[in-house]
């Protein structure tokens, strides 16, 4: 028993400070309080349907359920192959099933790293494990503790690097290599490709502190000949998993495509050192563009730097540790770097490598350990170098941290000041608050309610969609975005479909489609609200709306209201929330024949594309969305300063309904002598949204940091546009029923 010690405590100690951190944020009295961000918005809806698939619920192939319809293989491919998500299959609810799969991987984390450090090191003692508990709770899972499905490469990349090193000793291929990195290229693609990149960056660095290379130069060419042949064999096990991405990407390249992206953010010394040097280091957001997340622990921190000063390691080995730093900072500072590592443009979740370089940090921060010489002069130095170094990047963290941090450089200095070979205490001590310490940053860092969850409220929706029977598989289900945050709502019932999907892997015609009839469209989402454009709404299909809100002046009606209960998490409290249903009665099924092929020109823009839809579908000539003269007004003291850009435009009278392309959440409708009516102002901040109701002409104020390129307002009218539905409603798919990934229907 003592012989597997090490890893039961490597294994168990991260799921018990898990256990602590969750239990204290009150994570499993009120399992939704950590549903956020992309675990929210993806992450358990796709483990759902997973499971669903394994129970024979759903397809592997397609879903209708997913938004407007979109093929499952690629996003399960992507996503869910994971041996671990097969728990799923033993937990009832999906909730507690997702955070025990997190829990786990992390506990993996801790056992892989363990064996590395344990063969590579032969010390199997209470330091191993510690070390690799820092490493297991760093702060790229724990701040990314809403994106599950990329922590098996956490579990992985020891095994990888130890196969590695296994191959510089045996000088042969070693499956451990092979298997361990074609699974972390199965697992998740994205970070498999990175572990990729650090494995050829590893062995260049073993074999340099190693040998010569022009005295060994051929056990070189005979290392790296096995080397290519073990990665190429990694390859072709996962070669399913490639395919399966290349066969989706350009559906997913042609999505990111269609909006102009800047190139997003890279870090500097300062964020970096602060990641490095800080507790509870981490943004307060869930996204994160400019700071890589390295940190692991102080001490390892601390241990990392005094590595350079310890002479007791070869000279060679501190240089080529230097180099390979170096390059995980000048991909943390250089765009093209930092894309190069992430295979694809990082979208809001940036440096999804950093973990690797925290691999490399404890590994010979734990060497420093077992070789410090003690040499107090030395270490008093760097600590007071270190302090130092925190009091400047204080600017880069609130008082919090800085205070935690201040605290337990205190403690270690200290502790390392007056450690000695024979201090078995104090030793004690320093694992004892390394521990600690985990747990602090843990607690600290996992942010819950900043991000309100609504998982509670669609699972009491689910309970409206079974009961109400007016629901078909016909038509469309809309949920109003203000009532549900989360965009894939139908998929995670396995029931119905709607104008909305959100996924990093989707249908790019489908975003093109929408992003030309300017619906709201992102490189990985599509959201069509109950605002926008009636013909969207009724062609696609959305007869029915869940909406906490009340829809006035619209084509859907009022057909039921509903009382459900809603945790409040601002008051602790449970309210009840009425849901109103609303149903579009120009609504069309999701089948119907129709005579002409509606294709895109290339020219036309929103009003004239969706004009021209109708028309060719129905035979009909008759415009159903009319353009609206307007003028822009010069009149800068209704501007504010706060924006550096302003326009005001006047909409000829009506008399009736307006819509607008505009986009913007900062804006404001005046009446024509200029002066502002609170009561008029209707706006929402969807695309090609409702706008206005008002006998007079009406001037809209737009104010935005970005110039908007181009605007135009409309009317609808309603005798044109009832006339066209009618004429398709006679060639109608009726009585349609889904199964699987297929559905029948009766047309006459």
């Amino acid at each position: 028993m003592k012989k597997y010690r090490g890893y039961i405590l490597s294994f168990i100690i991260p799921f018990i400070i898990l256990t602590i951190v969750f239990g204290i944020r009150g994570v499993f009295s009120n399992i939704d309080n950590i549903m956020v961000s992309d675990l929210k918005l993806q992450h358990i809806v796709f483990l759902n349907y997973l499971k669903n698939i394994l129970l024979g619920k759903a397809s592997l192939y397609y879903s209708f359920s997913a938004g407007m319809g979109n093929s499952m293989l690629a996003t399960m491919i992507f996503y869910c192959m994971s041996p671990v998500n097969f728990l799923i299959l033993f937990i009832k609810d999906i909730r507690y099933a997702v955070v025990f799969i997190y829990m786990i991987k992390l506990a993996l984390t801790g056992l892989t790293m363990y064996s590395f450090l344990y063969w590579k090191y032969k010390k199997n003692d209470l330091a191993t494990v510690v070390f690799s508990t820092c490493y297991s709770l760093c702060a790229f899972v724990i701040n990314y503790f809403f994106c599950i499905f990329w922590f098996d490469s956490l579990y992985l990349a020891p095994l990888v690097v130890l196969g590695i090193e296994r191959i510089f000793k045996e000088e042969k291929i070693n499956l451990l290599y092979i298997f361990t990195l074609g699974s972390a290229i199965i697992c998740n693609i994205q970070m498999g490709f990175g572990l990729c990149i650090f494995s050829v960056i590893y062995f260049i660095y073993s074999f340099n502190i190693r040998y010569n290379f022009e005295r060994n130069y051929k056990k070189f060419k005979k290392l790296l000949f096995i080397f290519i042949i073990s990665s190429l064999c990694s390859g072709a096990i996962s070669l399913f998993s490639l395919l399966g991405f290349l066969s989706m990407y350009k559906e997913v390249s042609v999505a990111r495509e269609i909006l102009t992206f800047e190139v997003s953010s890279v870090s500097d010394l300062g964020y970096f050192l602060k990641n490095l040097f800080t507790i509870n280091g981490g943004i307060k957001t869930y996204y994160n563009d400019f700071e890589p997340f390295v940190y692991s622990g102080l001490v390892i921190s601390i241990y990392s730097v005094l590595y350079f000063f310890n002479k007791r390691i070869s000279k060679k080995k501190r240089i080529h540790a230097f180099f390979v730093i170096l390059a995980f900072f000048i991909s943390f500072s250089f765009w093209n770097y930092n894309l190069f590592w992430q295979l694809s443009e990082p979208i809001l979740l940036n440096f999804r490598y950093s973990y690797l370089l925290t691999l490399f940090l404890v590994m010979i921060s734990y060497e420093e350990y077992l070789n410090n010489n003690y040499v107090k002069t030395n270490k008093v130095l760097v600590i007071v170098i270190l302090i130092i170094s925190s009091i400047v990047l204080s600017i880069y963290s609130d008082e919090v941290s800085i205070s935690f941090s201040f605290l337990f450089f205190l403690v270690y200095g200290l502790i390392i000041f007056f450690m000695d070979k024979n201090s078995l205490v104090l030793r004690y001590i320093l694992f004892s608050f390394m521990i600690i310490e985990t747990l602090v940053n843990a607690y600290l860092s996992i942010h819950l309610f900043e991000d309100l969850p609504s998982i509670g409220i669609s699972y009491d929706n689910q309970v409206l969609l079974s009961k109400d029977k007016r629901l078909n598989d016909s038509y469309r289900v809309m949920y109003n975005s203000s009532f549900f945050e989360r965009s894939n709502d139908t998929l995670f019932f396995n029931k119905y479909s709607a104008l909305r999907f959100f996924s990093s892997i989707i249908n790019g015609r489908i975003i093109k489609f929408f992003e030309r009839n300017h619906g709201r469209v992102g490189s990985n989402n599509y959201i069509i609200s109950a605002y926008d454009s009636p013909i969207i709404l009724s062609l696609m299909g959305n007869k029915y709306l869940f909406s906490e809100d009340k829809i006035d002046n619209y084509i859907f009606n009022s057909v039921d209201k509903y009382v459900i209960d809603n945790f409040d998490y601002l008051d602790k409290k449970n309210r009840e929330k009425t849901i109103y249903l609303y149903d579009n009665p120009y609504a069309l099924s999701v089948g119907y024949i129709i005579d002409n092929d509606a294709r895109y020109n290339g020219m036309w823009d929103g009003i004239d594309y969706q004009n021209n839809i109708i028309k060719f579908m129905s035979g009909i000539s008759d415009d159903v969305l009319i353009k609206l003269d307007y003028e822009e007004v010069n009149d800068s003291s209704v501007c504010s300063s706060k924006y550096s850009y302003c326009k005001l435009f006047k909409v000829k009278n009506i008399n009736g309904k307006i819509y607008s392309n505009i986009n913007y959440s900062n804006y404001e409708v005046l009446s024509s002598d200029m002066t502002i009516n609170d009561s008029i102002k209707e706006f929402t901040d969807n695309g090609s949204q409702f706008l206005i109701m008002h006998d007079d002409d009406i001037i809209v104020k737009v104010e935005n940091d970005d110039e908007i390129d181009f605007v135009y307002f409309y009317t609808f009218d309603e005798k044109a546009f009832a006339k066209s539905i009618d004429k398709l409603k006679n060639d109608m798919l009726e009585n349609v029923k889904f199964d699987k990934n297929r559905f029948i229907g009766s047309i006459d």
